[in-house]
């Protein structure tokens, strides 16, 4: 079985030992990633932004509903209170 492979290897690499990259292909591949990463840079600052936004929002929406939740229950313990009769001893 394992002959098998290594011939299969062997004849693999017969075959595909004249290929290999065309002239300036790793060129080509880092001056267009460092292009792309450059551009990519402003818009990552601008999509967190947005996402932060959103994130602000929310927390708002979610603040002022704890606050006026919070008051009402305030509210109602003041008026539960005051509608007690005082007790002489």
């Amino acid at each position: 079985m394992s002959e098998d492979l290594e011939l299969k290897l062997q004849r693999l690499a017969r075959k595909t030992e004249r290929i290999g990259p065309v002239p300036g292909f790793t060129e080509r591949v880092l001056a267009a990633v460092h292009t792309e990463s450059a551009q990519s840079f402003g818009a990552g600052v601008v999509r967190f932004g947005k996402a932060m936004l959103a994130v602000a929002a929310v927390s708002a929406v979610v603040g002022v509903t704890v606050g006026f939740a919070s008051q009402h229950a305030a509210d109602e313990a003041l008026a539960a209170t005051s509608s007690m009769e005082d007790f002489d001893w």
